[in-house]
């Protein structure tokens, strides 16, 4: 699906002019939102390595042994090793912004920074503006590594993080079965959206973006092949 024109910006993200902005800034009075602390944000933000999610995803198919699609091959159960666990969460991300460049039709970058609330970066330039969203994301286990493991646990996480933030959320859901927006159950949360992210086909060749908060929608993608 592709979204509509009003829902180009998820949730309440970083954004500071580009060059061209920042000239005409003196004529438009309302050109920044941005506090100043969001702007050194920012600028610290705009200095770190921009990773194309599409172009890292098709690169996959030059690996011996593909992880996805086909995520129940032997070695993507490999990742859940402590040792590849930066491995797994960056590759989930990779996706999450490939999801968000499709869903929003935006020319997202994948930028793999963390903080305290926050697991990466996605980034995208939009007219003059340079828009930095921060994403904390969770995942719900597959059954057989956790059983009792549900939502209800990742929304109580969630729940404790400071308030307010400008953070999104993202939580891949790795469970088999029908995703179904209309039986959530959301608690009140810190965070300015909540994503869900997870595979719609047994050979993760399709893939839907659910946007919780503002404006809830679901958007579907392909995996890049």
């Amino acid at each position: 699906m592709s979204a509509t024109s009003g829902g180009r910006h998820p949730g309440s993200c970083q954004r500071e002019l580009t060059s061209s902005g920042i000239a005409r800034r003196n004529r438009r009075l309302e050109a920044t939102e941005l506090k100043v602390n969001d702007q050194i944000h920012g600028r610290e933000w705009s200095k770190l390595p921009l990773y194309d999610p599409e172009r890292v995803l098709r690169s996959l198919k030059n690996i011996p042994v593909r992880f996805i699609p086909g995520g129940r091959h032997p070695q993507w159960a490999g990742l859940r090793t402590n040792s590849l666990k930066e491995v797994r969460q960056a590759l989930d991300a990779t996706i999450f912004t490939f999801g968000m460049s499709q869903a929003l039709g935006i020319n997202a970058r994948l930028i793999l920074h963390e903080a305290e609330d926050f697991d990466f970066l996605v980034s995208w330039v939009d007219g003059e503006w340079s828009n930095t969203c921060p994403v904390q994301l969770k995942e719900l286990v597959p059954d057989h590594l956790n059983p009792t493991a549900d939502l209800n646990q990742l929304f109580a996480e969630l729940a404790r993080y400071p308030r307010p933030t400008d953070t999104n959320a993202a939580i891949k859901l790795n469970r088999a079965g029908k995703f179904d927006p209309n039986v959530l159950q959301i608690p009140d949360l810190p965070f300015k959206e909540l994503w869900f992210l997870g595979s719609s086909s047994p050979d993760r060749t399709e893939w839907f973006l659910y946007r919780a908060l503002n404006e809830p929608r679901i958007f579907e993608f392909r995996f890049p092949t």
